[in-house]
Protein backbone atom coordinates (compact mmCIF):
# COMPACT_ATOMS: atom_id res chain seq x y z
CA UNK A 1 0.00 0.00 0.00
CA UNK A 2 2.81 2.34 0.91
CA UNK A 3 4.52 1.67 -2.41
CA UNK A 4 1.33 2.40 -4.41
CA UNK A 5 0.75 5.61 -2.51
CA UNK A 6 4.32 6.71 -3.13
CA UNK A 7 4.02 6.08 -6.87
CA UNK A 8 0.72 7.98 -7.04
CA UNK A 9 2.25 10.91 -5.17
CA UNK A 10 5.27 10.84 -7.48
CA UNK A 11 3.04 11.00 -10.57
CA UNK A 12 1.01 13.91 -9.20
CA UNK A 13 4.07 15.82 -8.07
CA UNK A 14 5.72 15.43 -11.47
CA UNK A 15 2.69 17.09 -13.07
CA UNK A 16 2.62 19.90 -10.53
CA UNK A 17 6.40 20.41 -10.59
CA UNK A 18 7.82 19.50 -14.03
CA UNK A 19 11.03 17.55 -13.99
CA UNK A 20 14.31 19.33 -14.70
CA UNK A 21 15.81 18.99 -18.21
CA UNK A 22 18.00 15.95 -18.77
CA UNK A 23 21.73 16.34 -18.60
CA UNK A 24 23.71 15.71 -21.80
CA UNK A 25 24.73 12.28 -20.47
CA UNK A 26 21.13 11.36 -19.61
CA UNK A 27 19.97 12.56 -23.02
CA UNK A 28 22.57 10.40 -24.74
CA UNK A 29 21.55 7.38 -22.70
CA UNK A 30 17.88 7.92 -23.53
CA UNK A 31 18.67 8.27 -27.23
CA UNK A 32 20.72 5.07 -27.18
CA UNK A 33 17.91 3.24 -25.40
CA UNK A 34 15.30 4.41 -27.91
CA UNK A 35 17.57 3.52 -30.85
CA UNK A 36 18.20 0.02 -29.51
CA UNK A 37 14.50 -0.53 -28.86
CA UNK A 38 13.59 0.64 -32.35
CA UNK A 39 16.17 -1.65 -33.98
CA UNK A 40 15.02 -4.62 -31.96
CA UNK A 41 11.45 -3.99 -33.02
CA UNK A 42 12.50 -3.86 -36.69
CA UNK A 43 14.47 -7.09 -36.23
CA UNK A 44 11.46 -8.84 -34.75
CA UNK A 45 9.21 -7.57 -37.53
CA UNK A 46 11.45 -8.32 -40.52
CA UNK A 47 13.77 -11.06 -39.14
CA UNK A 48 16.93 -9.04 -39.68
CA UNK A 49 18.68 -10.00 -36.39
CA UNK A 50 21.89 -11.95 -37.30
CA UNK A 51 21.63 -14.04 -34.09
CA UNK A 52 18.05 -15.06 -34.92
CA UNK A 53 18.14 -15.18 -38.69
CA UNK A 54 19.24 -18.84 -38.98
CA UNK A 55 16.72 -20.20 -36.49
CA UNK A 56 14.01 -17.96 -37.94
CA UNK A 57 14.66 -19.25 -41.43
CA UNK A 58 14.47 -22.81 -40.16
CA UNK A 59 11.18 -22.01 -38.45
CA UNK A 60 9.76 -20.45 -41.60
CA UNK A 61 11.00 -23.45 -43.63
CA UNK A 62 9.26 -25.90 -41.30
CA UNK A 63 6.07 -23.86 -41.42
CA UNK A 64 6.15 -23.77 -45.19
CA UNK A 65 5.93 -27.55 -45.33
CA UNK A 66 2.52 -27.46 -43.72
CA UNK A 67 1.28 -24.04 -44.91
CA UNK A 68 2.66 -22.79 -48.22
CA UNK A 69 3.39 -19.09 -48.22
CA UNK A 70 1.20 -17.12 -50.58
CA UNK A 71 2.35 -14.04 -52.49
CA UNK A 72 -0.02 -11.86 -50.47
CA UNK A 73 1.05 -13.18 -47.06
CA UNK A 74 1.09 -10.70 -44.12
CA UNK A 75 4.91 -10.82 -43.83
CA UNK A 76 5.29 -9.75 -47.45
CA UNK A 77 2.66 -7.05 -47.14
CA UNK A 78 4.16 -5.61 -43.94
CA UNK A 79 7.62 -5.46 -45.49
CA UNK A 80 6.32 -3.77 -48.64
CA UNK A 81 4.23 -1.31 -46.65
CA UNK A 82 7.16 -0.41 -44.40
CA UNK A 83 9.46 0.06 -47.40
CA UNK A 84 6.99 2.40 -49.09
CA UNK A 85 6.50 4.35 -45.88
CA UNK A 86 10.24 4.80 -45.32
CA UNK A 87 10.70 5.81 -48.97
CA UNK A 88 7.96 8.44 -48.61
CA UNK A 89 9.60 9.84 -45.49
CA UNK A 90 13.11 9.91 -46.94
CA UNK A 91 12.02 11.58 -50.20
CA UNK A 92 10.02 14.29 -48.40
CA UNK A 93 11.28 17.77 -49.41
CA UNK A 94 11.95 18.54 -45.74
CA UNK A 95 14.70 15.88 -45.74
CA UNK A 96 16.14 16.67 -49.16
CA UNK A 97 19.47 18.05 -47.91
CA UNK A 98 21.37 18.63 -44.70
CA UNK A 99 20.05 21.76 -42.95
CA UNK A 100 22.28 24.75 -42.27
CA UNK A 101 21.81 27.32 -39.53
CA UNK A 102 20.67 30.73 -40.73
CA UNK A 103 18.63 33.65 -39.53
CA UNK A 104 14.98 33.21 -40.47
CA UNK A 105 13.52 35.63 -43.01
CA UNK A 106 16.85 37.24 -43.97
CA UNK A 107 18.93 36.97 -47.14
CA UNK A 108 22.55 38.00 -47.56
CA UNK A 109 25.23 38.14 -50.27
CA UNK A 110 25.75 34.37 -50.05
CA UNK A 111 22.07 33.84 -50.74
CA UNK A 112 22.25 36.14 -53.77
CA UNK A 113 25.20 34.20 -55.22
CA UNK A 114 23.45 30.86 -54.64
CA UNK A 115 20.21 32.08 -56.20
CA UNK A 116 22.12 33.23 -59.28
CA UNK A 117 24.16 30.03 -59.50
CA UNK A 118 21.75 27.25 -58.53
CA UNK A 119 18.31 28.55 -57.48
CA UNK A 120 16.83 25.10 -56.85
CA UNK A 121 19.69 24.07 -54.56
CA UNK A 122 19.34 27.34 -52.67
CA UNK A 123 15.59 26.80 -52.24
CA UNK A 124 16.12 23.26 -50.97
CA UNK A 125 18.49 24.64 -48.37
CA UNK A 126 15.74 27.03 -47.29
CA UNK A 127 13.34 24.09 -47.00
CA UNK A 128 15.80 21.99 -44.99
CA UNK A 129 16.45 24.83 -42.56
CA UNK A 130 12.74 25.52 -42.11
CA UNK A 131 13.10 29.01 -43.59
CA UNK A 132 11.31 28.45 -46.90
CA UNK A 133 8.24 30.55 -47.61
CA UNK A 134 6.29 31.79 -50.63
CA UNK A 135 8.80 34.58 -51.18
CA UNK A 136 11.80 32.22 -51.36
CA UNK A 137 9.87 29.87 -53.68
CA UNK A 138 9.01 32.87 -55.88
CA UNK A 139 12.68 33.96 -56.00
CA UNK A 140 13.73 30.42 -56.96
CA UNK A 141 11.31 30.07 -59.88
CA UNK A 142 11.89 33.64 -61.04
CA UNK A 143 15.66 33.15 -61.07
CA UNK A 144 15.36 29.94 -63.11
CA UNK A 145 13.01 31.62 -65.57
CA UNK A 146 15.41 34.52 -66.09
CA UNK A 147 18.43 32.32 -66.77
CA UNK A 148 19.90 32.55 -70.26
CA UNK A 149 19.87 29.48 -72.53
CA UNK A 150 23.66 29.23 -72.15
CA UNK A 151 23.48 28.96 -68.36
CA UNK A 152 24.67 25.56 -67.02
CA UNK A 153 21.61 25.43 -64.77
CA UNK A 154 19.16 25.94 -67.63
CA UNK A 155 19.68 22.53 -69.21
CA UNK A 156 19.60 20.65 -65.89
CA UNK A 157 16.50 22.60 -64.85
CA UNK A 158 14.58 21.03 -67.73
CA UNK A 159 14.98 17.59 -66.14
CA UNK A 160 14.80 18.41 -62.42
CA UNK A 161 10.99 18.67 -62.04
CA UNK A 162 11.19 22.09 -60.46
CA UNK A 163 7.44 22.59 -60.42
CA UNK A 164 6.76 19.21 -58.83
CA UNK A 165 9.39 19.72 -56.14
CA UNK A 166 7.95 23.09 -55.18
CA UNK A 167 4.36 21.81 -55.25
CA UNK A 168 5.42 18.87 -53.02
CA UNK A 169 6.87 21.37 -50.57
CA UNK A 170 3.69 23.45 -50.69
CA UNK A 171 1.69 20.34 -49.81
CA UNK A 172 3.99 18.84 -47.18
CA UNK A 173 4.43 22.18 -45.38
CA UNK A 174 0.73 23.03 -45.56
CA UNK A 175 1.53 26.41 -47.13
CA UNK A 176 -0.76 25.69 -50.10
CA UNK A 177 -3.70 26.17 -47.71
CA UNK A 178 -2.62 29.60 -46.49
CA UNK A 179 -3.44 33.17 -47.47
CA UNK A 180 0.12 34.04 -48.67
CA UNK A 181 -0.15 31.27 -51.27
CA UNK A 182 -3.67 32.10 -52.43
CA UNK A 183 -3.05 35.83 -52.78
CA UNK A 184 0.34 35.69 -54.52
CA UNK A 185 -0.89 35.56 -58.11
CA UNK A 186 2.54 36.40 -59.48
CA UNK A 187 3.93 33.21 -57.95
CA UNK A 188 1.07 31.17 -59.44
CA UNK A 189 1.77 32.63 -62.89
CA UNK A 190 5.44 31.58 -62.62
CA UNK A 191 4.85 28.11 -61.16
CA UNK A 192 2.00 26.80 -63.33
CA UNK A 193 3.97 26.53 -66.64
CA UNK A 194 6.54 24.27 -64.97
CA UNK A 195 3.88 21.89 -63.65
CA UNK A 196 2.18 21.81 -67.05
CA UNK A 197 5.45 21.04 -68.85
CA UNK A 198 6.20 18.32 -66.30
CA UNK A 199 2.75 16.76 -66.84
CA UNK A 200 2.11 17.17 -63.12
CA UNK A 201 -1.26 18.90 -63.12
CA UNK A 202 -2.80 17.11 -60.13
CA UNK A 203 -1.75 19.89 -57.69
CA UNK A 204 -3.27 22.51 -60.02
CA UNK A 205 -6.66 20.82 -60.11
CA UNK A 206 -6.46 20.19 -56.36
CA UNK A 207 -6.10 23.94 -55.79
CA UNK A 208 -8.77 24.81 -58.35
CA UNK A 209 -11.40 22.42 -56.98
CA UNK A 210 -10.79 23.06 -53.29
CA UNK A 211 -14.04 23.90 -51.54
CA UNK A 212 -14.87 27.59 -51.41
CA UNK A 213 -15.88 27.33 -47.77
CA UNK A 214 -12.66 25.49 -46.89
CA UNK A 215 -10.57 28.20 -48.55
CA UNK A 216 -12.44 30.92 -46.65
CA UNK A 217 -12.13 29.22 -43.27
CA UNK A 218 -8.59 27.84 -43.40
CA UNK A 219 -6.85 30.59 -45.40
CA UNK A 220 -8.81 33.42 -43.73
CA UNK A 221 -9.74 35.03 -47.05
CA UNK A 222 -12.98 36.32 -48.52
CA UNK A 223 -14.99 34.92 -51.41
CA UNK A 224 -13.70 37.49 -53.89
CA UNK A 225 -10.07 36.51 -53.25
CA UNK A 226 -10.84 32.83 -53.84
CA UNK A 227 -12.59 33.52 -57.16
CA UNK A 228 -9.72 35.77 -58.25
CA UNK A 229 -7.20 33.03 -57.41
CA UNK A 230 -9.16 30.41 -59.35
CA UNK A 231 -9.55 32.70 -62.36
CA UNK A 232 -5.83 33.41 -62.63
CA UNK A 233 -4.93 29.77 -61.94
CA UNK A 234 -7.14 28.50 -64.76
CA UNK A 235 -5.92 31.22 -67.10
CA UNK A 236 -2.29 30.29 -66.37
CA UNK A 237 -3.09 26.65 -67.10
CA UNK A 238 -4.75 27.49 -70.41
CA UNK A 239 -2.02 29.90 -71.51
CA UNK A 240 0.67 27.37 -70.60
CA UNK A 241 -1.01 24.92 -72.96
CA UNK A 242 -1.19 27.55 -75.70
CA UNK A 243 2.48 28.42 -75.34
CA UNK A 244 3.70 24.85 -74.88
CA UNK A 245 2.60 21.34 -75.72
CA UNK A 246 -0.93 20.82 -76.93
CA UNK A 247 -1.65 24.30 -78.27
CA UNK A 248 -5.25 25.56 -78.61
CA UNK A 249 -6.73 22.05 -78.46
CA UNK A 250 -5.19 21.38 -75.04
CA UNK A 251 -6.19 24.84 -73.81
CA UNK A 252 -9.80 24.36 -74.90
CA UNK A 253 -9.87 20.90 -73.30
CA UNK A 254 -8.67 22.43 -70.02
CA UNK A 255 -11.49 25.00 -70.06
CA UNK A 256 -14.07 22.33 -70.91
CA UNK A 257 -12.85 20.29 -67.94
CA UNK A 258 -13.31 23.31 -65.66
CA UNK A 259 -16.77 23.98 -67.10
CA UNK A 260 -17.76 20.36 -66.36
CA UNK A 261 -17.06 21.05 -62.67
CA UNK A 262 -19.37 24.07 -62.42
CA UNK A 263 -22.24 22.02 -61.02
CA UNK A 264 -20.12 20.07 -58.52
CA UNK A 265 -21.47 20.55 -54.98
CA UNK A 266 -19.34 22.30 -52.34
CA UNK A 267 -16.71 23.56 -54.82
CA UNK A 268 -18.95 26.54 -55.69
CA UNK A 269 -17.41 27.45 -59.04
CA UNK A 270 -18.86 30.34 -61.04
CA UNK A 271 -18.35 32.16 -64.32
CA UNK A 272 -15.94 34.50 -62.53
CA UNK A 273 -13.60 31.49 -62.16
CA UNK A 274 -13.71 30.52 -65.85
CA UNK A 275 -14.32 33.73 -67.83
CA UNK A 276 -10.73 35.00 -67.77
CA UNK A 277 -9.30 31.76 -69.18
CA UNK A 278 -12.03 31.48 -71.82
CA UNK A 279 -11.49 35.06 -72.97
CA UNK A 280 -7.73 34.49 -73.22
CA UNK A 281 -8.24 31.50 -75.52
CA UNK A 282 -10.71 33.46 -77.69
CA UNK A 283 -8.18 36.29 -78.03
CA UNK A 284 -5.57 33.73 -79.09
CA UNK A 285 -7.92 32.29 -81.74
CA UNK A 286 -8.49 35.80 -83.10
CA UNK A 287 -4.78 36.50 -83.44
CA UNK A 288 -3.70 33.18 -85.01
CA UNK A 289 -4.74 30.76 -87.73
CA UNK A 290 -3.86 27.54 -85.89
CA UNK A 291 -6.25 24.82 -87.10
CA UNK A 292 -8.65 23.44 -84.48
CA UNK A 293 -10.83 20.35 -85.06
CA UNK A 294 -14.41 21.39 -85.88
CA UNK A 295 -15.96 19.10 -83.25
CA UNK A 296 -13.84 20.58 -80.45
CA UNK A 297 -14.46 24.09 -81.79
CA UNK A 298 -18.22 23.47 -81.66
CA UNK A 299 -17.96 22.31 -78.05
CA UNK A 300 -16.05 25.46 -77.18
CA UNK A 301 -18.67 27.67 -78.86
CA UNK A 302 -21.54 26.06 -76.95
CA UNK A 303 -19.59 26.14 -73.67
CA UNK A 304 -19.51 29.95 -73.73
CA UNK A 305 -22.98 29.96 -72.12
CA UNK A 306 -21.42 28.29 -69.08
CA UNK A 307 -18.13 30.14 -68.67
CA UNK A 308 -19.12 33.77 -69.44
CA UNK A 309 -21.99 36.17 -68.97
CA UNK A 310 -20.93 37.79 -72.26
CA UNK A 311 -21.47 34.54 -74.11
CA UNK A 312 -23.31 36.18 -77.05
CA UNK A 313 -20.22 38.28 -77.85
CA UNK A 314 -17.87 35.30 -77.60
CA UNK A 315 -20.11 33.09 -79.71
CA UNK A 316 -20.32 35.78 -82.42
CA UNK A 317 -16.52 36.11 -82.48
CA UNK A 318 -15.94 32.38 -82.62
CA UNK A 319 -18.46 31.89 -85.45
CA UNK A 320 -16.67 34.59 -87.44
CA UNK A 321 -13.42 32.59 -86.98
CA UNK A 322 -14.87 29.14 -87.56
CA UNK A 323 -12.14 26.80 -88.91
CA UNK A 324 -13.81 25.53 -92.09
CA UNK A 325 -16.35 28.21 -93.01
CA UNK A 326 -16.52 31.52 -91.06
CA UNK A 327 -20.08 32.71 -90.43
CA UNK A 328 -20.64 36.47 -90.21
CA UNK A 329 -24.38 36.33 -89.50
CA UNK A 330 -24.25 35.82 -85.69
CA UNK A 331 -21.83 38.74 -85.41
CA UNK A 332 -23.95 40.97 -87.62
CA UNK A 333 -27.06 40.22 -85.56
CA UNK A 334 -25.16 40.92 -82.35
CA UNK A 335 -23.90 44.30 -83.58
CA UNK A 336 -27.38 45.31 -84.75
CA UNK A 337 -28.71 44.55 -81.29
CA UNK A 338 -28.96 47.91 -79.51
CA UNK A 339 -27.82 46.34 -76.23
CA UNK A 340 -24.45 45.26 -77.66
CA UNK A 341 -22.62 48.42 -76.60
CA UNK A 342 -24.29 48.71 -73.20
CA UNK A 343 -23.21 45.15 -72.39
CA UNK A 344 -19.60 45.85 -73.32
CA UNK A 345 -18.57 48.88 -71.30
CA UNK A 346 -15.40 47.39 -69.88
CA UNK A 347 -12.27 48.20 -71.97
CA UNK A 348 -11.30 44.57 -72.59
CA UNK A 349 -14.74 43.78 -73.97
CA UNK A 350 -14.83 46.91 -76.12
CA UNK A 351 -11.56 45.76 -77.69
CA UNK A 352 -13.22 42.42 -78.38
CA UNK A 353 -16.11 44.30 -79.95
CA UNK A 354 -13.64 46.00 -82.29
CA UNK A 355 -12.21 42.65 -83.31
CA UNK A 356 -15.71 41.31 -83.89
CA UNK A 357 -16.58 44.30 -86.07
CA UNK A 358 -13.45 43.96 -88.18
CA UNK A 359 -13.83 40.20 -88.57
CA UNK A 360 -17.51 40.40 -89.50
CA UNK A 361 -16.96 43.27 -91.95
CA UNK A 362 -14.11 41.47 -93.66
CA UNK A 363 -16.15 38.29 -94.03
CA UNK A 364 -19.18 40.22 -95.38
CA UNK A 365 -17.10 42.04 -97.97
CA UNK A 366 -15.46 38.76 -98.98
CA UNK A 367 -18.98 37.40 -99.61
CA UNK A 368 -19.80 40.53 -101.70
CA UNK A 369 -22.32 41.72 -99.11
CA UNK A 370 -21.07 45.27 -99.51
CA UNK A 371 -23.90 47.25 -97.96
CA UNK A 372 -23.87 45.15 -94.78
CA UNK A 373 -20.09 45.29 -94.61
CA UNK A 374 -20.20 49.08 -94.95
CA UNK A 375 -22.77 49.28 -92.16
CA UNK A 376 -20.44 47.35 -89.84
CA UNK A 377 -17.50 49.64 -90.67
CA UNK A 378 -19.65 52.70 -90.00
CA UNK A 379 -20.77 51.17 -86.71
CA UNK A 380 -17.16 50.67 -85.67
CA UNK A 381 -16.15 54.24 -86.66
CA UNK A 382 -19.11 55.80 -84.86
CA UNK A 383 -19.06 53.77 -81.65
CA UNK A 384 -15.51 52.46 -81.25
CA UNK A 385 -13.42 55.30 -82.66
CA UNK A 386 -11.30 55.60 -79.54
CA UNK A 387 -10.31 51.92 -79.63
CA UNK A 388 -9.62 52.23 -83.36
CA UNK A 389 -7.57 55.36 -82.88
CA UNK A 390 -9.89 57.32 -85.19
CA UNK A 391 -12.14 60.33 -84.85
CA UNK A 392 -15.86 59.64 -85.37
CA UNK A 393 -16.68 60.49 -88.93
CA UNK A 394 -20.17 59.95 -90.33
CA UNK A 395 -20.30 60.12 -94.16
CA UNK A 396 -22.88 62.43 -95.72
CA UNK A 397 -25.78 61.16 -97.84
CA UNK A 398 -24.11 62.53 -100.97
CA UNK A 399 -20.84 60.73 -100.20
CA UNK A 400 -22.72 57.52 -99.48
CA UNK A 401 -24.43 57.63 -102.87
CA UNK A 402 -21.09 58.01 -104.62
CA UNK A 403 -19.46 54.90 -103.13
CA UNK A 404 -18.08 52.48 -105.71
CA UNK A 405 -16.26 49.18 -105.86
CA UNK A 406 -13.04 51.11 -105.31
CA UNK A 407 -14.36 52.16 -101.89
CA UNK A 408 -15.01 48.52 -101.07
CA UNK A 409 -11.42 47.67 -101.94
CA UNK A 410 -10.24 50.44 -99.64
CA UNK A 411 -12.43 49.00 -96.89
CA UNK A 412 -10.65 45.68 -97.23
CA UNK A 413 -7.30 47.47 -96.99
CA UNK A 414 -8.57 49.31 -93.92
CA UNK A 415 -9.50 46.02 -92.27
CA UNK A 416 -6.00 44.67 -92.78
CA UNK A 417 -4.47 47.80 -91.27
CA UNK A 418 -6.75 47.97 -88.23
CA UNK A 419 -6.00 44.59 -86.68
CA UNK A 420 -5.43 45.08 -82.98
CA UNK A 421 -3.42 43.11 -80.47
CA UNK A 422 -5.44 42.51 -77.31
Amino acid sequence: MQSSASRAFSILSSKIHPQLPLTPRESQQLLALLTTSFRQQLDREYLRDPLRSHSARLQLHNQSKDTPTKPGAPESKSHTTASKHLETVLTNPLFAIKPQRRRSGTYDIKDAHKIMGDPLQWFQEQVASGSADIQSAYLCVEAIQKMTPSSPMTESAKHSNIGLKISDWLWSSGIEKTKPFLTNLGFIKLLVPYLVREHAEDPLWRWFTRSLQTWIQEANVDMKQVHRFRAHLLKSMAMSKLDGEGGPEAAITTILRAVALLDTPNICLSTSDTNLAGRSVVEHIISTTTPIPAELFNQFIHSTRRWSRQWELFQAILWSHYPSQPNANPGLEYLKNGAALSRSQRPEFRRLLVQLSLGVAQQLLTENRFSEGQWVLDFARDNLSEELGLQPERPSVKESSQRSSQDELENLQLLDSLKLDI
